[in-house]
Order: C-alpha cells, then structure tokens, then sequence
C-alpha cells in the first residue's frame, strides 16, 4: 500500500454524511434513508479515525445542515483527505457493488492520484463486507467550468475539494434499491464492521499501522461546575480530550486546557449531533453524555 505523509503533524481527514434531514428513501426498505445511514456511519468513522490519532473534520453541523455540494468540498481546506459517504439507487433492483468515485485527472497534481488510489482501496474493502463486487470510476464535467484549461471533476463535492487542493472520493456503500443491501445496511452490526475496515484503510494510507490509545490523564472528579467559553485548566483538557475521542476536533491546539473558539465550535458541534441545546457550554448534561452516564 502507498505510503502517504500528511501535511500535518497529525493527518487530517474531512468527513462529508452525503445529503441532509430524511432524503432518500428505499422503495424496498421503507424504514431506511440514505441520509440518516451517511449520518450515522461518518459519526462512527470519526470515531474510529480517531482512535488511530487522526484528527477529523465535518462538512455539516448536524444532520438537517444542508450546504451546497460545492461548499461541502470546500470545507476540507487544509485537509488531508476528503471522504463523501453515500448509498447508491439504480433502476435494476438486483444491482451489486461498491462504488468509489474520484477526481478527474487533471494532471494538475498529486491529489488526482491520491483520490483515485485512495477510492480503490476504498471500494474493495467495503464490497469485502457488503459481499459486492468494487468499481471505481470518475466522470469529467461537459465543460471547463471554471476557465483553467480542464473539463475539472462533474461530482460538485469532488469538485469543491479539488478546488481547496485536497485529494477526495465519493464512497458508495451499496444499493438501498436492493432489498437485501438495504435490510444490510439498516443494520448496526454492518455499521460496525464498514467503519473498522475503512478506518483501518484510512490510517494505513497514512502509514499508521496500530490504534494509538487516547490517553485523557489522571482520573479526575467530574466538577458540574458549567464551563465554557474562556475557561482554562484540567476540567477544559478532559473536555477537549473527550471530544477529540468523539471525532470533534478542537483546533490545531488540540488539548491545551484552553476553551478557545475552535473547542467551542466543537462543542456545539457535539452537542447537536447528541440532540442537546448548542450553546457551547459544558454543564452537567453534556459532560455526563460525553462520559457515557447517559
């Protein structure tokens, strides 16, 4: 496998949940929606990255977020990689593989080769579970859109990454117009297995072999004293180890014990995705929720 350095001192992964609020719907398997599944299985990839000590960002703030496709490509500017998570619909009910879209080679630098390399890996490691065949493949634009000599990448959110000059890929879990993928990728138990094998990809691509344990330090007494903006001290580190575990990334700084912006911003993040009021402040019920007491 290609040994790919990133750019940070810690590798940087952009994770886009494809489609926002109840879309999609499966005509065979009504109780599943393409968005609530691309939700669900880029909460648990960030997860998952994170446990190989990759820092990871998202497109969206919360499943009912909707950006456009270009914006959401953009949103991995200073990323190392940049991953779209979808489920695929067909005409033909029987339909079978595992898809994984990736950018136009341009010839305009590496991250062309990397998207194509990186969407091959991606592909084969998930029709490995979902017992599919991969395809990988891309699809140049009708016309040069923006003027630089290249008929650039026609998928908008390929597009928005290229543009920000980070490598991305479209990853089509499967097809909820099959009744039996569908059923398949309703359930938790597949969730589970899709993020162990694409986290394990992600971090070889990066060249980390082993999960590295997320050390929070000491063990402290949980203070329901509320923190928030402008706090600092041992309280604010747990906090932003806890988020960083989650898959929210605090900035750069990462845990400097510091309850800046970009931990704050985490924070509200964190607390959308988990159903409680944005205000980015850490009381009682967010820290008993990143702490698992609830």
């Amino acid at each position: 496998m290609k040994n790919v350095k990133s750019g940070h001192k810690t590798p940087i992964v952009c994770l886009d949940a494809g489609h926002f609020g109840k879309q999609n719907q499966s005509p065979v398997v009504p109780e599943f929606y393409e968005s609530e599944f691309n939700w669900k299985l880029h909460n648990l990839l960030a997860q998952k990255l994170k446990a190989y000590g990759i820092q990871v960002v998202r497109t969206r703030t919360g499943i009912n977020s909707d950006l456009s496709l270009t914006e959401r490509g953009t949103r991995a500017k200073n990323c190392d990689l940049f991953i779209s998570i979808h489920a695929n619909a067909a005409e033909n009910p029987n339909a079978n593989y595992v898809l994984g879209v990736h950018m136009v080679d341009d010839d305009c630098g590496e991250i062309d080769t990397q998207s194509k390399a990186v969407a091959k890996l991606l592909a084969d490691c998930v029709a490995g579970v979902m017992g599919a065949s991969a395809q990988v493949w891309t699809k140049e634009s009708s016309s040069d859109r923006d003027g630089n000599g290249h008929k650039d990448d026609y998928y908008g959110v390929l597009r928005g990454a290229h543009s920000v000059g980070t490598a991305g890929v479209i990853l089509e879990h499967g097809f909820y117009t099959n009744q039996a993928q569908a059923q398949c990728l309703l359930l938790d138990s597949t969730l589970e297995k899709l993020t162990e094998v694409e986290a394990k990809v992600i971090a070889e691509w990066f060249g980390i072999e082993q999960i590295e344990p997320v050390v929070i330090g000491n063990p402290y007494k949980l203070d329901l004293v509320s923190i928030r903006r402008g706090s600092r001290g041992k309280q604010v580190e747990a906090l932003q180890a806890l988020l960083i575990w989650k898959g929210f990334s605090c900035g750069e700084a990462g845990v400097d014990g510091s309850l800046g912006p970009d931990t704050e911003t985490a924070l509200k993040m964190y607390q959308v995705a988990e159903g409680l009021s944005p205000d980015g402040i850490a009381g009682p019920k967010t820290m008993s929720a990143l702490l698992g007491y609830r």
